[in-house]
């Protein structure tokens, strides 16, 4: 299973992190070698490999299994990682216990101060390990937005907080009331995830919560909580509401269809609307395809992970 796009990028994103496996698999090798008998050395060594494989998991096979979606074979493989590392040197020596450590680590991707290419090494082996269960990437590999954003009709501030897992990718957006855009190329399907808060020219809390809404009518918390439905916005899926850490959302899903270019694309979305006070938030899990059995396969692979992000978001005050 993949979880990467198909440009020339993804594919120089994949070269280059088997290269980087390639070459860890050496310096772990040399040190292993000039070292055998340093029990110091040698703890790192094996410290690296427990840790490595528990967060990229089979990462080597991970990386040959995607770049064959490319149609490389192993011997494209490695003649594209010659190309990306160089002439290697086959007697890598060290100058003494202590460098052979710090390069082994430096070898761990376990820098508190990565460099762009170890950010972006750090994403792609993400993404190729966890390609067939995302879920389980949001428990190694993810990071924690903040956004600030004014209160209406008051004085003040909240923070809008989310998880999002480390192989996904922001995108700067500009339309009123953004938040926060993610995504996340999986072969020909496009998964994100988008934030935003109702501004003040279209502040309407009916208009607002159930503009994407299907409800059931009459259901008592829904009732209770945001008076009677208005019909005319409610879109058709299931839905209810649910309780993340005090603070009440209504989820909906649906499926749906546009088109661009005269090219039809087939979705699949979740949007959640967190109500804090008088404040809301409206967050869209979002699957698109033009293949709309890519988009259902999409959809089902990702609701783990979408269940995941959506109980992580918390509006919490502004000095917290």
């Amino acid at each position: 299973m993949s979880a990467h796009g198909m440009t020339q990028n993804d594919l120089m994103n994949l070269t280059e992190a088997y290269a980087y496996v390639y070459q860890r698999q050496q310096v772990l090798a040399a040190a292993e070698k000039q070292f055998g008998n340093d029990v110091g050395v040698l703890g790192v060594v094996d410290t690296s490999r427990l840790t490595w494989n528990l967060i990229y998991p089979d990462a080597e096979n991970a990386l040959i299994t995607h770049l064959g979606h490319f149609g490389l074979s192993r011997a494209d493989i490695a003649k594209l990682t010659a190309e990306t590392l160089g002439a290697s040197d086959k007697n890598l020596r060290f100058r003494d216990a202590i460098q052979a450590k710090a390069v082994v680590l430096h070898y761990s991707l376990v820098s508190k101060s990565p460099t762009e290419k170890e950010n972006r090494v750090r994403r792609t082996l993400s993404d190729a390990a966890f390609s067939a269960y995302p879920e389980e990437e949001f428990a190694f590999h993810r990071t924690a937005h903040e956004i600030k954003y004014p209160l209406r009709n008051t004085a003040g501030e909240k923070k809008f907080r989310i998880l999002i897992p480390d192989s996904w990718e922001e995108t700067p957006t500009s339309f009123p009331g953004h938040l926060g855009y993610w995504t996340k190329n999986d072969e020909d399907v496009v998964v994100s995830i988008g934030a935003r808060r109702p501004v003040d020219d279209e502040y309407n809390p009916a208009d607002f919560i159930y503009r994407n809404l299907k409800a059931i009518e009459g259901t008592p918390e829904i009732g209770k909580r945001f008076g009677p439905l208005e019909s005319e916005l409610v879109k058709k899926g299931p839905s209810k509401v649910v309780i993340f850490d005090r603070t009440p959302v209504i989820l909906l899903e649906w499926d749906g269809k546009f088109a661009r270019d005269n090219t039809p694309f087939y979705t699949h979305t979740t949007s959640a609307i967190y109500q804090d006070g008088s404040q809301y938030v409206d967050v869209e899990f979002y699957v698109a395809s033009r293949d709309p059995e890519a988009a259902k396969r999409a959809g089902n692979k990702y609701q783990m992970l979408r269940d995941q992000i959506l109980s992580s978001i918390r509006l919490v005050s502004a000095d917290k």
